[in-house]
C-alpha cells in the first residue's frame, strides 16, 4: 500500500491529558480521599507512596482519579495516529476525483509535513495580527 493510506488497528484506552477545572478538581479530592482511606486503614508509608506513585499511571484503574478517553489507532507506514472517537467525524477518504491539481501526499512524520505545518501556522498567525489591526484601526 502506498504510504498516504491509513488503516484502522483497533481502539486504544488512553489516560487523559487536558482536563477541564471541574474535571481536575473531582480528579484531585478523589486522589485525597483515597490517600486518605489508606492512612485509616493503618498501612504503611510505603504502601501509601506506591499508590501515589501509580497515580495518572496506566496502572491507576480509579476513573475519577485517572480519566480515560476511547481514541482510534490509524497506522500508516511511518507513522500511528490517534484520533478521540468524538473527533471522528474529522476522518474521511481522500478521493481526488476530478481536481486539476493533484495534492502530493507526504509522509507524517517527514520534512514536508513539517515544513507546510509550519508555514500554515505562521500564515494562521499574520492572519490573526491582520485581523486584529483592522479592528483596531476601526476602533
Amino acid at each position: 500500500r502506498k504510504y498516504g493510506i491509513g488503516r484502522f488497528d483497533k481502539t486504544v484506552l488512553k489516560s487523559r491529558t487536558k482536563l477541564s477545572e471541574e474535571e481536575q478538581e473531582a480528579r484531585d479530592k478523589r486522589r485525597e480521599e483515597i490517600v486518605r482511606e489508606l492512612m485509616a486503614a493503618r498501612n504503611t508509608t510505603e504502601e501509601i507512596q506506591s499508590v501515589v506513585s501509580k497515580f495518572g499511571t496506566d496502572d491507576d484503574n480509579d476513573p475519577i482519579s485517572n480519566p480515560l478517553s476511547t481514541l482510534l489507532e490509524i497506522a500508516y507506514n511511518d507513522a500511528i495516529v490517534h484520533v478521540p472517537v468524538d473527533r471522528a467525524y474529522r476522518l474521511s477518504r481522500y478521493r481526488a476525483g476530478d481536481a486539476a491539481i493533484k495534492p502530493r501526499l507526504s509522509r507524517v512524520k517527514g520534512e514536508a509535513w513539517s515544513k507546510a505545518k509550519n508555514k500554515v501556522e505562521v500564515n494562521t498567525l499574520q492572519m490573526a495580527q491582520d485581523v486584529l489591526a483592522l479592528y483596531a484601526t476601526r476602533e
